[in-house]
């Protein structure tokens, strides 16, 4: 399987299968390493976590989930960012998600982790200066958590 990702919460690691450091060139995998550095600095597996149960416990804010998704893609494309400023350049992360995605659509051995497939696509269009994905307007945000407080406010009652 062709598997990457950084976990741990205390002491995070990453962890990369041996077959795709042997389907990677040089470059390539060092702008993968880049990419899961970012989130071991960024301590993002213990984020993840916090997010996760943050979310599992306001299941009745269901905006919570879609902003949620929307925090991994945007590390996701922070992470993408980061190594593509070491490296100088878009090639190495950009070939990597190729590979990675030819290799998906082969065989269905590739993981992406905790974005999902959905965050590639936003990926890519941003590497190709399409920009990110749009915000959440507050107004449904507003709606999100107001509805579910004055249901409450009058279940209270």
């Amino acid at each position: 399987d062709y598997i990457s990702f950084c976990t741990g919460f205390l002491s995070p690691r990453i962890y990369v299968s041996r077959s795709i450091v042997e389907s990677l060139t040089v470059e390539e995998l060092e702008a993968l390493l880049l990419h899961e550095r970012y989130h071991l600095t960024n301590r993002d597996p213990l984020r993840i976590l916090l997010g996760e149960l943050i979310v599992s416990g306001l299941f009745f804010v269901p905006v919570l989930r879609d902003l949620f998704k929307r925090y991994l893609v945007k590390k996701e494309i922070a992470a993408d960012q980061y190594a593509i400023q070491y490296q100088g350049n878009r090639l190495g992360i950009a070939r990597t998600l190729n590979k990675l995605l030819q290799k998906e659509a082969c065989d269905g051995t590739v993981s992406f982790a905790a974005s999902g497939t959905d965050a590639l696509r936003d990926r890519i269009d941003n590497m190709l200066g399409r920009g990110t994905p749009e915000p959440i307007p507050w107004s449904h945000i507003a709606i999100s958590i107001g509805i579910p407080v004055i249901i409450g406010g009058i279940l209270v009652r």
